[in-house]
């Protein structure tokens, strides 16, 4: 899912971020309100996965404000101790400015891992606009920049239904920024 290369670039980049902007920090703010208002919905999801997560904040979001209790994982390639992709299952997995970080020739593999790993539900939040960071090797951050459309061309799998999708632009600097939303259920 990730090359080695890509992953020692993750880890450098880590390592030289300026501790006042940590990288992996925007989960909560940028997707907390609206998973957390899917995860009231949907009493049935009792674990999570949150794929890529960062610093964790959209976890201690997520826990401080949903009214039970869920069992919930992160994983990211970036940091060490939850840099390995877990065994088993989960209701849900989720993702938080994320999938635009995927390499190109990686990103079917990734979603077919998520859809292998979820058993009920998806819902990411993606980024469609180019970042203001460079990788160690002169690439942007964002791998990926592409409409919602592509995104949710690209999350068609077997067996799944895209069930929600949409686009929100926000203003940030001097500029507007373009993200999405993708939720896909499992059929049957």
């Amino acid at each position: 899912m990730i090359s080695e290369d890509y992953k020692a670039q993750l880890v450098q980049i880590r390592k030289e971020a300026d501790p006042k902007k940590k990288w992996g920090t925007t989960g909560a703010r940028n997707f907390g309100t609206p998973l957390v208002g899917y995860l009231m919905h949907f009493p049935r999801i009792g674990t999570v996965l949150d794929f890529g997560a960062g610093e964790k904040t959209l976890e201690k979001y997520v826990k401080e404000h949903l009214d039970r209790p869920i069992e919930w994982t992160n994983y990211d390639p970036g940091i060490k101790g939850i840099d390995v992709p877990p065994e088993g299952k989960f209701d849900l997995i989720v993702s938080s400015d994320v999938l635009e970080h995927i390499e190109p020739e990686e990103i079917g593999n990734v979603l077919d891992w998520c859809a292998d790993h979820a058993r009920l539900s998806q819902y990411h939040h993606i980024a469609c606009f180019a970042a203001g960071k460079i990788l160690p090797d002169g690439r942007n951050v964002h791998l990926i920049v592409e409409d919602v459309d592509w995104w949710v061309d690209t999350f068609k799998r077997p067996g799944w239904d895209i069930q929600l999708y949409s686009q929100q632009m926000k203003r940030k600097r001097s500029a507007w920024q373009r993200s999405c939303q993708i939720q896909t259920d499992k059929l049957g």
